[in-house]
């Protein structure tokens, strides 16, 4: 191969790379104004070892190379067969901000032990800490994540009279963690709940002791609450049986008729 005829292949090499990496912004700024879709282009460009995004990020990848080496699609194309795939995976409440929120609630879920409430507590120094690119807008910035995350209730605000923001501390709430676990942890508490109403070890047709899943699936109570949490939220248990001094959301829960539909 001559000279020119190298130049010329690296130059179309170059060219293709460029409008590959503009179709991909282009594909990543659709998805962004999906409902419960728009966390993802955030997240693959806070969070480059995050498996579950990579997985994601490299299957935008495959179909925009695949548009372009002559299948036809055209990049709204690739966006729409993306968003049908994406939404099989559990869907996220929208979020407005979602940088600023991912960035909480990733310190939230990979700061807590056990996925309760409280648990874990940020206080204001912390949040200052977790914000603290802003400078000037600091406080602004604070108080626009805490406030989403409030909405979607998942978290506590502590209040005391005269606190600057109007609080001076969060801590999440069981909910949190049923919610958004599928994005940070290395399970899915839906699929986790599946598990427990198929657990062959009941003690009776209705009841479930916990520290008996946690031992046969050899799962933590960090992984495990989050699915207690789920059976709750959706009327497959009657509610919650806590223990004191242990650290599970429920030490036994008892199966209600709904459950009965999912074993």
């Amino acid at each position: 191969m001559s000279e020119e005829d190298q130049f010329e292949k690296k130059l179309e090499i170059e060219k293709s790379s460029t409008a590959i990496r503009v179709s991909k912004e282009l594909v990543l700024t659709t998805l962004s104004q999906f409902p419960g879709l728009n966390l993802i282009p955030a997240y693959i460009d806070k969070a480059e070892n995050n498996a579950r995004f990579d997985l994601i990020e490299k299957r935008i990848d495959f179909l925009i190379e695949d548009a372009y080496l002559g299948q036809g699609k055209s990049i709204g194309n690739v966006a729409i067969e993306l968003v049908k795939e994406l939404n099989q995976i559990q869907p996220v409440p929208e979020l407005r901000k979602p940088d600023l929120c991912l960035r909480l609630m990733e310190r939230i879920s990979n700061k807590s032990r056990h996925a309760l409430e409280w648990d874990p507590q940020i206080n204001l120094s912390e949040l200052e800490e977790l914000f603290s690119e802003y400078k000037t807008d600091l406080d602004k910035v604070m108080r626009m994540a805490v406030h989403e995350l409030n909405l979607q209730g998942w978290i506590y605000k502590g209040e005391a009279i005269g606190d600057r923001l109007g609080f001076h501390s969060i801590g999440s709430k069981p909910e949190f963690f049923e919610e958004t676990d599928v994005l940070f942890q290395k399970w899915n508490p839906a699929e986790d709940a599946k598990a427990i109403l198929k657990f062959p070890g009941k003690e009776n047709d209705r009841q479930i002791n916990m520290i008996k899943v946690c031992e046969d699936y050899k799962w933590s109570q960090r992984r495990l609450n989050p699915a207690i949490s789920y059976l709750n939220t959706h009327g497959f248990i009657t509610g919650l049986n806590r223990a004191g001094g242990m650290n599970y959301l429920s030490y036994y829960i008892n199966l209600t008729d709904e459950a009965l539909f999912e074993e």
